[in-house]
């Protein structure tokens, strides 16, 4: 008799998230024993994998089918897979592992501590790169006069370069006035629905600026884009281009 068993087994280092449409290579390590009295046996080991119905989990070419176990030592075996997904959402994974006495004549008395099952949740990402190409103010006015207000419309061209799409996004255009000029309503959010890959948007947020003192005077509008909070698994995986700032320079003259 020989009654070997699967001590342990576990994923090293799990990923917590992937991308849609990434190969990740995980690891999963089980720790094999023979109590005995007979040994060494050789066993055969069985593994296999049940992915979500939008995945794949694909066995690694050198994962080991068979192992040698010495009476009262553990033997630690790794076996590799490559897991994709198609489709965003949270996906659970689940590999099975079995092993029996392959020795003709030689029993195991408890096939019960022959199987492993360990399972692996990961976050699946859909990525969207969105981005601002420009901001401007449409029809600048080149002069004002002290204690009149002028209301300006200031466009903002946003781009989801993808892949995925559509996308709903936030975008707020914010007005920095300079000493001695105001704005009125200083903040424009608005929420971007279905944007598409690959598509220039243009976004208009209007404002109304005055100044109360004469001479030469700059605002400053700061642009910031991003994923909508409801896309559940969508990120942005650049956000260096999520920022735009523009100025509108005048001259104030008194009335």
């Amino acid at each position: 008799m020989a009654d070997v068993r699967i001590a342990s087994q576990e994923l090293v280092d799990p990923p917590t998230d992937i991308d849609v449409d990434e190969d990740m290579v995980v690891t999963l390590r089980k720790v094999l024993h023979n109590s005995g009295p007979y040994g060494p046996v050789d066993v055969s080991i069985s593994a296999s994998a049940s992915p979500p119905s939008d995945c794949t989990a694909i066995p690694g070419y050198a994962n080991p089918s068979s192992a040698s176990l010495p009476v009262s030592a553990n033997v630690v075996i790794d076996e590799t897979w490559i897991i994709h997904c198609d489709a965003r959402s949270q996906h659970v994974f689940s590999f099975e592992n079995e092993i029996a006495i392959k020795k003709v004549g030689v029993v195991d008395p408890n096939e019960g501590n022959n199987l492993a099952s360990t399972e692996l949740a990961v976050d699946v990402w859909a990525l969207a790169d969105l981005g601002i190409l420009d901001q401007y103010v449409e029809d600048p006015p080149s002069g004002m006069v002290v204690g009149v207000p002028v209301a300006i419309m200031v466009r903002t061209v946003i781009h989801n370069g993808g892949p995925f799409g559509l996308v709903d996004a936030f975008a707020e255009t914010v007005v920095k006035p300079p000493p001695g000029c105001y704005v009125t309503g200083a903040s424009h959010l608005e929420r971007i629905r279905g944007l598409p890959v690959s598509v220039d948007v243009i976004l208009k947020a209007p404002f109304t600026i005055g100044c109360n003192e004469p001479g030469q005077h700059t605002f400053r509008f700061d642009n910031e884009i991003s994923v909508h909070g409801d896309m559940v698994h969508v990120r942005d995986p650049e956000d260096g281009n999520n920022k735009y700032d523009s100025y509108l320079t005048v001259t104030v003259a008194e009335p």
